[in-house]
């Protein structure tokens, strides 16, 4: 008889190879249901950890990460799914926090912290408090409605790189441009659904990929931001979001160096980088308020 797990663990690797093992040696003897959805076949070390510990290997290279991700969802027989990406690990006590969340929660979707490697370069460092500045353990408990003892939040948004949704909550709701957090999470907290963070359903971010320190990269996700919130806001709303664009790099600058170590080594260089990723991502959003996302294959690298 197949054992019926708790929850499935997908990752969507980014990296691939060293990242990917790295992340999948940390989940690889959890007693879950394992998905890869890969953009390429991995290199024998993966492939044969993937053999080993009965993981289920997809190659799909013609999609973009989101719909890797959906890809990932549907090949899942679990009610709940976590999704990861092989930029992290988990931490030590991710596993029991989401193992209580599906025993115990009645939300549509489960996040956590992302505590930061001390090992990052500047750069990547930077486009970590860049992305995830604003869901460190420290930032996205602060401020909030606290339950379980400061255990547990409700929060808008999940954070992108631990994912965690209930499939029935999600499946009739995933565009056809796959599996994209901040769609998704209006969509439900917009029907009334909850969305919870737990202190303890932690990854870390342990390296960045060379092609989302680019330029162009940062330019690209901050203009497929920007055309998601278009489809969203009145002729009215964009124009006053336009206007509003140009504080932004100010204000998202502030918000990720906020998030920075403060007894970091390469700090100054670090924050050298995120003005000039959140300027990147900034001129992006504005175009994107302005004329739509644009290819969601093309800029979602």
């Amino acid at each position: 008889m197949q054992r019926k797990h708790q929850f499935c663990v997908v990752v969507v690797p980014i990296l691939g190879n060293d990242g990917l093992l790295r992340c999948l040696k940390s989940i690889s003897n959890l007693p879950v249901q394992h998905v890869i959805v890969a953009a390429e076949i991995p290199d024998k070390r993966v492939t044969d950890l993937i053999e080993t510990s009965s993981m289920l290997l997809l190659v799909r290279p013609a999609l973009s990460v989101p719909e890797r991700r959906a890809v990932g969802v549907e090949a899942c027989s679990c009610e709940w799914v976590a999704l990861l990406e092989d930029t992290c690990t988990i931490e030590d006590k991710w596993f029991e926090a989401a193992t209580d969340n599906v025993k115990n929660s009645d939300c549509a979707a489960f996040t956590g912290p992302v505590r930061f490697s001390p090992s990052l370069a500047p750069n990547a460092l930077a486009l970590a408090c860049s992305e995830y500045g604003r869901f460190t353990r420290d930032q996205l408990f602060s401020g909030r409605p606290n339950i379980n003892e400061g255990i547990v939040c409700e929060v808008k948004r999940s954070v992108g790189v631990n994912l965690f949704y209930r499939k029935t909550a999600i499946e009739s709701h995933i565009r056809h441009e796959g599996i994209i957090e901040s769609e998704l999470d209006q969509t439900l907290t917009s029907r009334g659904e909850r969305i919870v963070a737990h202190r303890d359903f932690a990854v870390c971010f342990a390296e960045a990929d060379e092609a989302s320190m680019k330029l162009r990269s940062r330019f690209n996700h901050g203009r497929l931001y920007g055309g998601f919130l278009r489809r969203r806001k009145s002729l009215p709303a964009r124009m006053i979001h336009l206007l509003r664009c140009i504080a932004l790099p100010l204000v998202l600058s502030q918000r990720a160096i906020k998030a920075l170590p403060t007894a970091h080594t390469s700090r100054r260089a670090a924050i050298k980088h995120i003005v000039i990723y959140e300027t990147s991502w900034s001129i992006g959003e504005f175009i994107g308020i302005l004329v739509g996302p644009g290819a969601l294959r093309e800029n979602w690298k």
